[in-house]
């Protein structure tokens, strides 16, 4: 911190040095293999817990979730055609496959954290940096993937009826 007439004092940390006491603090904080794995292991869990309890209200919806996503689809079969099950498990194990998907989707940004919470402490302040910028153009390219194929589909359902 500097004083009234602008002199640094001598305690005063200089530019670039709180990046080297955070990056000795990396360096200084190693920890056996098996604690990483042990701590994994409760972030694996903790991810798999959350998309455990956001599944049961969308398993619970499930119907609703199908008639939402089938619309679309529905929309464009001929008067009084219906979809049919090409195998006996379908009717039950497509709602529950999407209300797996929807919650894997609905906790993202949990499983995010989570990730990143289990990374982040052993990353210099440089690498930690690139953070926002990988995190930001990821969402960018998965949005224009999935637009894209979205715009495909409906290109290749009109097509196709």
């Amino acid at each position: 911190m500097a004083n009234e007439t602008g002199d640094r004092q001598p305690d005063d940390p200089q530019p670039g040095e709180e990046a080297l006491s955070h990056d000795e603090q990396v360096d200084s904080n190693e920890q056996p293999f098996l604690d990483h794995i042990i701590e994994l292991r409760a972030r694996i869990l903790r991810g798999l817990l959350a998309v455990a309890v956001l599944f049961l209200p969308f398993y619970f919806f499930a119907n609703e979730l199908w008639s939402f996503v089938a619309e679309p689809l529905m929309a464009h079969l001929p008067e009084g055609g219906q979809m049919i099950a090409t195998e006996p498990a379908s009717p039950f194990f497509a709602p529950f496959k999407l209300a797996i998907v929807t919650a894997i989707f609905a906790g993202i940004p949990f499983l995010l954290h989570q990730l990143w919470a289990f990374v982040s402490p052993g990353l210099y302040l440089h690498e930690k940096k690139f953070a926002w910028p990988l995190l930001i153009s990821s969402v960018r390219s998965a949005l224009l993937r999935f637009t894209g194929r979205e715009i495909s589909m409906a290109l290749a359902t009109v097509c196709a009826l």
